[in-house]
């Protein structure tokens, strides 16, 4: 297990670096754009994918689409890792998180 932003998170397989951020995003099922958009954070990213938490548990093998908020007249964060403005993922794996945070679940996302 691996400790990132005091939250403890499954062992990772990623084969790229990733960027540590803590950046406010929105995201919408992929099939499902007109039932609205959901809050979520995104705590890291990589060349391949990313890891958010959000309120909502989500599928694997589900597509969504993500747009994190950079905040106005702000570039994307950029250490090694381009921060895609919009993206569409899909789902590897969703964990419960046990602590007490109104974002609930925890998110592994594969770039498509």
């Amino acid at each position: 297990m691996l400790l990132e932003n005091q939250r403890l998170l499954p062992q990772e397989k990623r084969s790229h670096a990733r960027e540590r951020l803590n950046m406010p995003a929105v995201y919408f099922p992929f099939t499902s754009f007109f039932s609205g958009s959901h809050a979520a954070m995104v705590l890291n990213a990589s060349r391949d994918g990313l890891y958010l938490e959000c309120s909502q548990p989500l599928y694997n093998g589900q597509c969504i689409c993500i747009r994190p908020h950079y905040g106005a007249g702000q570039p994307p964060p950029h250490n090694g890792v381009p921060i895609r403005t919009l993206s569409l993922a899909q789902v590897r794996w969703c964990r419960h998180r046990t602590a007490y945070h109104h974002l609930q679940y925890g998110v592994g996302l594969q770039y498509m």
